[in-house]
């Protein structure tokens, strides 16, 4: 079986100015599901387009263009208020059940049960509006397309032949009855 390669979105393709959501990169779409949060482009400041959540309540949903599995391995948060960090985190919560609280700048990484084999991953910020005038910037989003275990080209034809094996064995039984 193949690997499963794991890929960036990294807002390469997003226009250098503020875009609203939804946006698709890579296989992967964001969806804005409540508040405002959309991606806030360079401005050619030298600054990375990051998806940007700009009011307190905003919700993005994250899922596979095509509405298959994926893994969630983590993603990189360039700014969070700070000031009210301990007010008000913000968090994620996956479609298997998997959470986890935002509450500093820095790399987040997830491994396990709760982030894997996911339909969608809600990211929501209920942190108030900082003094830029947002209040938490994301980039990076780490994720590889989840793939059950299936078998072979090899071991499917060895189930084939076994499938035939048995039913020859019950024809011949059915004969001598």
């Amino acid at each position: 079986s193949s690997q499963v390669q794991a890929v960036t979105i990294d807002f390469s393709t997003a226009p250098t100015f503020d875009t609203a959501l939804p946006y698709s990169e890579k296989g992967f779409t964001l969806s804005e599901l409540s508040g405002s949060a959309h991606l806030r482009g360079d401005y050619g400041i030298g600054q990375p387009t990051t998806l940007l959540f700009g009011t307190r309540g905003a919700s993005v949903q994250l899922t596979r263009t095509d509405n298959g599995l994926f893994d969630l391995v983590g993603f990189d948060v360039t700014y969070f208020e700070s000031a009210f960090d301990s007010i008000q985190p913000a968090g994620l919560v996956t479609s298997a059940g998997g959470t986890s609280d935002i509450t500093a700048q820095g790399s987040y990484g997830f491994t396990g049960a709760g982030f894997e084999g996911l339909s969608w991953v809600l990211m929501t910020s209920d942190v108030p509006i900082g003094i830029f005038g947002w209040q938490l910037l994301i980039d990076n989003i780490v994720v590889k397309n989840s793939f059950s275990n299936v078998p072979d080209a090899g071991s499917t034809g060895l189930l084939l032949s076994a499938a035939v094996g048995v039913l020859g064995l019950c024809l011949q039984r059915f004969r001598r009855s």
